[in-house]
């Protein structure tokens, strides 16, 4: 079996964000990953070469006792080069204290491992409390915290969910997160039964010329970026070139060399699709990956993986 190399775990589906973009926040049935039975996967030989984790929820910091099951998951995973904890900011004090945890334990056990807090702004204040709700000044308050932190093995990025309420405000958080001295990222706001639970959700995704446009706006500050440059020919053409070999054959490697696990423990190929590939109570099934009516295949956690480790044009 092909080693996985790319893992974006959803640690937990509590939320205590409103985003107008995600209805994860509405659950009532909360899941929780149990680290045991994940530490027990990660032994497995098709886990024993991660070398990206990204932790997800949910919010992850409402995850018991997180700073014990991240830094686990650091000391077990000793080929990991980079690990990731997206969080909404809304735990400034939490939010470090883990973030200096993984940092000290990373120089320990892993001293090449790069750890990154991505935390989300979606514009000006007025803006982003519109989509996230009253959080503005304590994500700010995380981001900064989070800046003293600052070296060559650790990193903070200002993330932005782009929709129909704050499209026109990319530059403006993009100079926000060069003012607060961290890096940014972006993605269009999509749909996902699986992950988002919003594809009932209206009113919110951009029409592909308001998608051009905004690209149009920042491509000046993403010249040589390798993703930016496979997003902007995606929304122009509608082919996402990683996605296909030299023969221009379909060769999505979801469920094999990256995958989606929920905070129920059920395996997906990605964040896009309902099909449960394994559990990490057994690991992954053999399984033929079903064909989607329609993939965005066009986001951070899909396209990446494929470019460091899916041996594919680009």
């Amino acid at each position: 079996m092909e080693k996985v190399k790319s893992v974006n775990l959803m640690i937990t589906n509590r939320c205590n964000s409103r985003c107008n973009m995600c209805n994860i926040w509405k659950n009532q049935v909360y899941e929780d990953i149990d680290l045991l039975s994940l530490l027990k996967l990660f032994s497995r030989e098709e886990f024993s070469d991660v070398q990206d984790l990204s932790i997800s929820g949910g919010e992850p910091l409402l995850k018991k006792d997180i700073n014990i099951f991240a830094t686990s998951l650091v000391r077990l995973n000793h080929n990991l080069k980079l690990f990731f904890v997206n969080s909404n900011g809304l735990l400034p004090k939490k939010t470090f204290e883990l973030a200096k945890e993984l940092v000290s334990t990373a120089r320990i056990v892993n001293p090449e491992l790069k750890v990154v807090f991505s935390i989300s702004v979606e514009g000006p204040k007025e803006i982003h409390e519109r989509i996230r709700g009253r959080s503005y000044d304590v994500a700010i308050e995380t981001i900064c915290l989070l800046q003293t932190l600052s070296s060559d093995k650790f990193e903070v990025l200002v993330s932005m969910t782009i929709q129909k309420e704050n499209a026109n405000h990319i530059i403006d958080v993009r100079s926000l997160a060069k003012s607060l001295g961290g890096g940014f990222t972006f993605r269009f706001a999509d749909f996902s039964d699986n992950y988002y639970q919003n594809c009932q959700s209206v009113n919110i995704a951009l029409t592909n010329k308001e998608c051009i446009n905004v690209l149009n706006d920042v491509k000046k500050y993403f010249i040589g970026d390798a993703f930016f440059k496979i997003l902007f020919n995606y929304v122009c053409s509608g082919v996402n070139s990683v996605m296909f070999d030299s023969q221009n054959k379909f060769v999505c490697r979801a469920g094999k060399i990256f995958v989606f696990i929920k905070s129920n423990g059920n395996i997906h190929p990605c964040i896009y699709s309902n099909q449960i590939i394994g559990n990490i109570e057994n690991g992954i099934s053999p399984f033929t990956l079903q064909k989607l009516k329609s993939c965005p295949c066009c986001t951070e956690c899909n396209v990446y993986p494929m470019l460091l480790y899916g041996n594919n044009k680009t």
